[in-house]
């Protein structure tokens, strides 16, 4: 019975919740994502430690590191077949506000981004959602499917801007569908390949090929 109470959660009176949830997205390959978090913590539903499941469809997944309340947080992970589950710190989260900041690169399989914005992972009422898109230089989506949640364009910005008034219930799923910028290439192989070409060029005419150049 005393190592069953060590390990229980302190709980306190008010409710739980999460205020916001936020989404800051830069748009390319791969695509940087930051989520932002606001929970109410009472130690009873919302305890810990906090998982983000990312489902396969979004893509391969790197999870780099995470926050609470400014303070850095052991973040581990595991692959399955459907998706990519991040567990986020260790124990027990005390009662009060938490910011959580979880930060992670999608490499997504195709042209197209499905940002997971809700994925009941958090087994609380979501009172706010938002999701900025930046794009890598002036060009923005076009089209942009986000079911519920509004889009406008930032003024000033080459951004867009996604937002939803809640309460979302907990079980509620939610992605955002997003056509990626095309990938622009790289200059840089541009001599390479012309190097490539002139060598080709010479064989062509010699009869064997040239040695390759001393790098």
């Amino acid at each position: 019975m005393l190592l069953l109470l060590s390990f229980a959660c302190d709980t306190a009176p008010y409710s739980e919740r999460m205020t916001y949830r936020r989404s800051i997205v830069r748009l390319g390959y791969p695509v940087e994502v930051r989520e932002d978090y606001s929970l109410i913590v009472a130690g009873k539903r919302l305890g810990g430690p906090l998982r983000r499941a990312v489902p396969a469809s979004s893509g391969e997944v790197e999870p780099l590191r995470a926050y609470d309340n400014t303070r850095p947080m052991p973040i581990s992970h595991t692959t399955t077949d459907t998706a990519t589950l991040i567990t986020l710190g260790e124990g027990c989260l005390p009662p009060g506000r938490h910011r959580i900041t979880l930060f992670y690169r999608l490499y997504p399989r195709r042209g197209t981004l499905r940002l997971n914005v809700l994925n009941g992972d958090f087994p609380v009422p979501i009172d706010y959602v938002e999701v900025l898109l930046l794009s890598p230089d002036s060009s923005l989506p076009s089209t942009v499917m986000a079911g519920s949640l509004r889009v406008a364009r930032i003024p000033g910005f080459s951004a867009l801007r996604l937002v939803g008034d809640g309460p979302y219930d907990p079980d509620r799923k939610l992605d955002v569908v997003v056509p990626l910028p095309k990938a622009k290439g790289d200059w840089r192989l541009l001599p390479l390949l012309l190097l490539a070409f002139l060598l080709h060029a010479i064989a062509g005419q010699t009869g064997k090929p040239p040695s390759p150049p001393l790098e």
